[in-house]
């Protein structure tokens, strides 16, 4: 499947001026980057398909830990809901 996830070019992390690298507050949410032959403040999904053309694979291994990085990601984020709905339904 040629989807972002996938796909060698789907960045997560850049370089900051002191050499560390670091993620933004969108990609720490989960799901999204940006495609190394698009702009940088337009992001991707992780299951967008290469609309460029220029699919690359990545190894089993890596393509499996991002994978479970998005799973851990949306859970996060379901689990918050959760907790919000039943916050209003106190209140």
């Amino acid at each position: 499947m040629n989807t972002c996830i996938a796909c060698r070019h789907w960045i997560l992390k850049e370089k900051n001026h002191k050499g560390e690298y670091i993620t933004d507050e969108l990609i720490k949410q989960g799901g999204w980057g940006w495609c190394r032959f698009d702009e940088r403040w337009r992001y991707c999904s992780y299951c967008k398909k290469c609309s460029k053309g220029k699919f690359e694979p990545i190894e089993d291994g890596l393509r499996r830990q991002r994978e479970e990085w998005i799973a851990r990601k949306d859970a996060e984020k379901q689990k918050r809901c959760q907790e919000l709905m039943q916050m209003e339904r106190r209140k």
